[in-house]
């Protein structure tokens, strides 16, 4: 069996063609990575879009009989913090799973390494990858307040999120890549998009818009039961039945979602 090429990382490429080797990586690596994110990521996803199916049927409960003064708001809420833990982690990991991989596959070639690699590489990753991702959050949320500033701090609050979100995108894989501390790994990539910060953002940009579009698929089933409870109401949110199908569109969507979400990630780690 011929062996697969071994696509080139380190390579000066212009956006179209980063955005081509970016769909042929993942066409050529679809199944190793996908086995990778669906064995490693999917437990965790799986929680969090059962935890937030739960609490949607809750809610559409709530809005279908109006009766607000008799909910456990401690259910409600448990439900809701669920959702969020996980769904947090789940993404911190699905993030230390794209770039574990990336790392294996530019140390060893596609067929040099095995899900189990992919694994023991993220779990030596994670922590690295949730602090970077812990103090990214921080450093673009704590800015908020400058929202209080009528019209132009949110105008201002806008663009420094926009500007220093893609700066910031490529941290994670040079963390990856480069072993170097945050701090340095900040100014590092502050020093490499210096001069392409516009070709950083064109590449960002389209691979998130594709990873939306693609989200729209996975999430059509979970949509169409939201807007069939919007507009025929069922009393107490449709019952057990009602609360399995919202559960079971919820994990297609975020099941699916886990996959697509190398889209973006892969394509940061050629920029």
């Amino acid at each position: 069996m011929q062996a697969a090429e071994t696509i080139e990382f380190r390579q000066a490429r212009e956006v179209g063609d980063v955005l081509n080797v970016t769909f042929h990586f993942l066409r050529q690596n679809v199944v190793k990575l996908g086995k990778s994110l669906l064995f490693i990521v999917a437990p965790l996803v799986a929680v969090a879009s059962v935890f937030s199916a739960l609490m949607q049927a809750s809610w559409f409960g709530l809005a279908n009989t109006g009766n607000f003064e008799g909910v456990n708001w401690t259910t409600l809420g448990g439900q809701y913090a669920g959702a969020i833990f996980f769904g947090v982690l789940g993404t911190v990991l699905a993030v230390a799973v794209v770039y574990s991989y990336v790392e294996l596959y530019r140390a060893h070639g596609p067929d040099g390494f095995e899900v189990d690699d992919v694994w023991q590489a993220t779990r030596q990753s994670f922590g690295r990858m949730f602090i970077t991702a812990l103090v990214i959050g921080m450093l673009l949320i704590v800015p908020v307040v400058l929202v209080v500033i009528p019209c132009l701090g949110a105008i201002a609050y806008l663009v420094g999120i926009v500007y220093f979100g893609v700066i910031f995108s490529l941290v994670f894989p040079l963390r990856m890549h480069e072993s170097i501390g945050l701090i340095d790994g900040l100014k590092r990539c502050q020093a490499l998009v210096k001069d392409y910060w516009w070709s950083t953002a064109a590449v960002i940009l389209i691979a998130v818009i594709a990873y939306f579009i693609l989200s729209l698929l996975f999430g059509l089933p979970a949509m169409v039961m939201t807007f069939f409870t919007m507009f025929h109401g069922m009393e107490g949110g449709g019952g057990r039945g009602y609360e399995l199908l919202l559960v079971a569109a919820g994990l297609l969507s975020g099941l699916g979602n886990t996959l697509i979400y190398s889209i973006p990630l892969v394509a940061a780690a050629f920029q």
